[in-house]
Protein backbone atom coordinates (compact mmCIF):
# COMPACT_ATOMS: atom_id res chain seq x y z
CA UNK A 1 0.00 0.00 0.00
CA UNK A 2 1.80 3.67 -0.85
CA UNK A 3 1.87 5.54 1.95
CA UNK A 4 0.87 9.28 1.73
CA UNK A 5 2.67 11.46 2.77
CA UNK A 6 1.07 14.22 5.18
CA UNK A 7 0.47 17.87 4.01
CA UNK A 8 2.56 20.16 6.88
CA UNK A 9 1.70 23.23 6.69
CA UNK A 10 5.02 25.52 7.35
CA UNK A 11 5.15 27.86 10.08
CA UNK A 12 5.20 31.51 9.62
CA UNK A 13 7.93 32.31 12.72
CA UNK A 14 9.90 35.49 12.48
CA UNK A 15 12.97 33.94 11.90
CA UNK A 16 11.67 31.48 8.59
CA UNK A 17 10.07 35.19 7.49
CA UNK A 18 13.62 37.10 7.70
CA UNK A 19 15.04 34.43 6.56
CA UNK A 20 13.06 34.14 2.89
CA UNK A 21 13.08 37.98 3.34
CA UNK A 22 16.79 38.29 3.22
CA UNK A 23 16.74 35.53 0.00
CA UNK A 24 15.55 37.89 -2.25
CA UNK A 25 18.87 39.89 -2.15
CA UNK A 26 20.26 39.84 -5.82
CA UNK A 27 23.66 39.47 -6.34
CA UNK A 28 24.39 37.85 -2.95
CA UNK A 29 25.94 34.66 -1.76
CA UNK A 30 24.29 32.47 -0.27
CA UNK A 31 26.91 32.66 2.95
CA UNK A 32 26.39 36.81 2.58
CA UNK A 33 22.56 36.36 2.83
CA UNK A 34 22.21 33.92 5.88
CA UNK A 35 24.73 36.46 7.94
CA UNK A 36 21.97 38.84 7.09
CA UNK A 37 19.07 37.24 8.27
CA UNK A 38 19.84 38.79 11.58
CA UNK A 39 20.67 42.26 12.09
CA UNK A 40 19.24 46.16 11.66
CA UNK A 41 18.52 46.53 7.96
CA UNK A 42 14.99 44.19 9.18
CA UNK A 43 12.73 46.38 10.48
CA UNK A 44 9.81 45.17 11.73
CA UNK A 45 6.17 47.17 10.58
CA UNK A 46 2.66 46.99 11.32
CA UNK A 47 1.00 50.01 9.74
CA UNK A 48 -2.13 49.99 7.79
CA UNK A 49 -2.84 46.42 9.54
CA UNK A 50 -0.54 44.68 7.88
CA UNK A 51 1.87 43.13 10.22
CA UNK A 52 5.31 42.80 7.65
CA UNK A 53 9.13 42.79 8.11
CA UNK A 54 11.24 45.10 5.77
CA UNK A 55 14.63 44.81 4.29
CA UNK A 56 15.87 48.49 4.08
CA UNK A 57 19.25 47.04 2.73
CA UNK A 58 17.05 46.02 -0.59
CA UNK A 59 15.32 48.89 -1.99
CA UNK A 60 14.67 50.27 -5.52
CA UNK A 61 14.47 54.00 -5.94
CA UNK A 62 12.32 55.50 -8.92
CA UNK A 63 13.79 56.78 -12.25
CA UNK A 64 11.85 60.26 -11.45
CA UNK A 65 10.92 60.94 -8.19
CA UNK A 66 11.95 60.25 -4.61
CA UNK A 67 9.58 57.39 -4.73
CA UNK A 68 11.53 54.15 -3.47
CA UNK A 69 10.28 50.21 -3.18
CA UNK A 70 11.40 48.23 -0.16
CA UNK A 71 11.26 44.60 -0.37
CA UNK A 72 9.17 42.96 2.86
CA UNK A 73 7.29 40.24 4.00
CA UNK A 74 4.34 39.49 5.52
CA UNK A 75 3.52 37.60 8.77
CA UNK A 76 1.43 35.15 6.77
CA UNK A 77 4.42 34.98 3.82
CA UNK A 78 3.58 37.10 0.95
CA UNK A 79 6.67 39.12 -0.47
CA UNK A 80 5.70 42.36 -1.32
CA UNK A 81 6.87 45.65 -1.83
CA UNK A 82 6.78 48.55 0.54
CA UNK A 83 6.03 52.05 -1.71
CA UNK A 84 7.66 54.54 0.25
CA UNK A 85 6.73 58.59 -0.67
CA UNK A 86 8.99 61.22 1.15
CA UNK A 87 5.97 63.51 1.72
CA UNK A 88 3.56 61.00 3.07
CA UNK A 89 3.77 59.59 6.52
CA UNK A 90 2.80 55.52 5.28
CA UNK A 91 3.68 53.18 2.64
CA UNK A 92 1.71 51.30 0.31
CA UNK A 93 1.88 47.70 0.66
CA UNK A 94 2.03 46.17 -3.06
CA UNK A 95 1.55 42.78 -4.15
CA UNK A 96 3.24 43.11 -7.35
CA UNK A 97 6.64 41.20 -7.98
CA UNK A 98 8.49 43.56 -10.23
CA UNK A 99 9.14 46.99 -8.53
CA UNK A 100 8.73 49.13 -11.08
CA UNK A 101 4.94 47.65 -11.48
CA UNK A 102 4.81 48.43 -7.46
CA UNK A 103 5.42 51.61 -7.28
CA UNK A 104 3.07 52.24 -10.65
CA UNK A 105 0.31 50.69 -8.55
CA UNK A 106 0.66 52.59 -5.56
CA UNK A 107 0.71 55.72 -7.74
CA UNK A 108 -2.55 54.36 -9.76
CA UNK A 109 -3.81 54.21 -5.74
CA UNK A 110 -2.76 57.72 -4.85
CA UNK A 111 -4.13 59.33 -7.45
CA UNK A 112 -7.40 57.77 -6.54
CA UNK A 113 -7.20 58.49 -2.81
CA UNK A 114 -6.32 62.64 -4.01
CA UNK A 115 -9.22 62.33 -5.97
CA UNK A 116 -11.75 61.30 -2.87
CA UNK A 117 -9.48 63.43 -0.67
CA UNK A 118 -9.98 66.75 -2.82
CA UNK A 119 -13.85 66.40 -2.03
CA UNK A 120 -13.73 65.77 2.02
CA UNK A 121 -16.78 67.84 2.88
CA UNK A 122 -18.84 65.66 0.39
CA UNK A 123 -17.08 62.35 2.37
CA UNK A 124 -18.29 64.22 5.80
CA UNK A 125 -21.49 64.77 4.80
CA UNK A 126 -22.11 61.19 3.45
CA UNK A 127 -20.73 59.83 6.37
CA UNK A 128 -23.45 61.87 8.45
CA UNK A 129 -26.02 60.56 6.36
CA UNK A 130 -25.77 57.60 6.43
CA UNK A 131 -25.54 57.07 9.78
CA UNK A 132 -28.59 59.68 10.19
CA UNK A 133 -30.27 56.92 7.99
CA UNK A 134 -30.38 59.34 4.82
CA UNK A 135 -28.73 57.09 2.35
CA UNK A 136 -28.50 53.25 2.64
CA UNK A 137 -26.33 51.01 -0.15
CA UNK A 138 -23.66 48.20 -0.01
CA UNK A 139 -20.29 48.72 -0.25
CA UNK A 140 -17.94 45.79 -2.02
CA UNK A 141 -13.91 45.04 -1.07
CA UNK A 142 -13.95 46.18 -5.06
CA UNK A 143 -15.23 49.46 -3.73
CA UNK A 144 -12.10 49.89 -1.16
CA UNK A 145 -9.15 49.35 -3.60
CA UNK A 146 -11.17 51.16 -6.38
CA UNK A 147 -10.69 54.03 -3.25
CA UNK A 148 -6.90 53.40 -3.52
CA UNK A 149 -6.75 51.02 -0.37
CA UNK A 150 -4.29 48.06 -0.58
CA UNK A 151 -5.56 44.66 -0.85
CA UNK A 152 -3.17 43.57 2.08
CA UNK A 153 -4.72 46.37 4.08
CA UNK A 154 -8.00 46.13 3.86
CA UNK A 155 -7.96 42.26 4.50
CA UNK A 156 -6.01 43.00 7.58
CA UNK A 157 -8.77 45.22 8.88
CA UNK A 158 -11.35 43.00 8.04
CA UNK A 159 -9.41 40.29 10.26
CA UNK A 160 -8.74 42.83 12.71
CA UNK A 161 -12.67 44.04 12.94
CA UNK A 162 -13.96 40.27 13.21
CA UNK A 163 -15.89 40.35 9.79
CA UNK A 164 -13.14 37.64 8.33
CA UNK A 165 -12.93 36.71 4.55
CA UNK A 166 -16.56 38.53 3.52
CA UNK A 167 -16.74 40.72 1.08
CA UNK A 168 -19.29 43.18 1.39
CA UNK A 169 -20.63 45.62 3.93
CA UNK A 170 -23.63 47.81 4.64
CA UNK A 171 -22.91 51.52 3.95
CA UNK A 172 -23.90 52.29 8.01
CA UNK A 173 -21.43 49.58 9.41
CA UNK A 174 -18.68 51.03 7.25
CA UNK A 175 -19.22 54.54 8.44
CA UNK A 176 -19.28 53.74 11.66
CA UNK A 177 -15.74 51.88 11.10
CA UNK A 178 -14.16 54.86 9.60
CA UNK A 179 -14.21 56.58 13.35
CA UNK A 180 -11.89 53.57 13.65
CA UNK A 181 -9.97 53.88 10.97
CA UNK A 182 -10.81 57.03 9.00
CA UNK A 183 -9.47 55.52 5.36
CA UNK A 184 -12.63 53.70 5.42
CA UNK A 185 -14.78 56.77 4.52
CA UNK A 186 -12.34 56.47 0.89
CA UNK A 187 -14.17 53.16 0.39
CA UNK A 188 -17.74 54.55 1.45
CA UNK A 189 -17.40 57.62 -0.78
CA UNK A 190 -15.96 55.27 -3.39
CA UNK A 191 -19.17 52.96 -2.98
CA UNK A 192 -21.97 55.89 -3.20
CA UNK A 193 -20.26 57.20 -6.23
CA UNK A 194 -20.73 53.74 -8.14
CA UNK A 195 -23.68 53.04 -6.88
CA UNK A 196 -25.25 56.63 -7.46
CA UNK A 197 -23.81 56.03 -11.03
CA UNK A 198 -25.88 52.67 -11.45
CA UNK A 199 -29.49 54.18 -10.21
CA UNK A 200 -28.43 57.22 -12.70
CA UNK A 201 -27.96 54.97 -15.75
CA UNK A 202 -31.28 53.01 -14.74
CA UNK A 203 -33.07 56.17 -14.49
CA UNK A 204 -31.49 57.17 -18.14
CA UNK A 205 -32.70 53.72 -19.25
CA UNK A 206 -36.39 53.85 -17.61
CA UNK A 207 -36.53 56.97 -19.41
CA UNK A 208 -36.22 56.00 -23.08
CA UNK A 209 -38.39 53.13 -22.97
Amino acid sequence: MTRMTPFVRTAHTPAILKQRLVMERQMTSLIDRAFLSEGPHLVRDRSNWVGCWLDTGNRVLSDIDDVEAVRGITDHGQLIWMILHPNKRFGYHAGAKDPVAAIEQARAAWRARRAIKSRWPEVLQLRRDVLAGRKSFVVHIDDARDAGLCDLGIRGFMRALGFGNRVRLSARTLAALSYVDPQAAYALFQAYQRTSGQQRSMRVGATAT
